[in-house]
């Protein structure tokens, strides 16, 4: 129960420090843009900053199988039908020529993008496992 807990705090406290690091580089980023105009690295940046996010909050699962035993296998379905479409809202509205499945509103909503890459990031960590002998999925 005590080294759960450990793990926790530790966890959270890599996110905080990611969040703070975050805002600090976003706001480094955004005052470029506004003296140089480029709004290029401001944009990609807060298109792929909260993927990390993602990644600490799965990461518990993925060092379970790290120290289990038995062949790695890769979730598919996980990753084609939650992975590809949150990759989809992220990449579309200014990346990707592709034509839009969904009103652009959504598309480029703030608050969109970053479930997106949470999401993103979470099922690429957890979408990685070791299948052992006794477990099939």
């Amino acid at each position: 129960m005590k080294s759960s807990m450990k793990f926790h705090i530790v966890k959270s406290s890599f996110i905080f420090v990611y969040l703070f690091g975050y805002f600090i580089v976003d706001e480094k980023l955004k005052t470029f843009a506004e003296h140089y105009f480029q709004i290029y690295p401001y944009l990609i940046f807060n298109h792929l900053a909260f993927i990390p996010v993602g990644l600490i909050l799965g990461f518990n699962r993925f060092y379970e199988a790290w120290n289990g035993s038995g062949k790695w296998k890769v979730n598919g379905p996980s990753i084609v039908f939650i992975a590809l479409p949150s990759l989809y809202l992220l990449l579309v509205p200014y990346v990707l020529s592709l034509p839009l499945l969904l009103p652009f509103g959504i598309l480029t909503s703030p608050s969109i993008g970053v479930a997106a890459q949470i999401i993103f990031g979470y099922t690429m960590i957890t979408s990685v496992y070791k299948e052992s002998e006794g477990r099939k999925s």
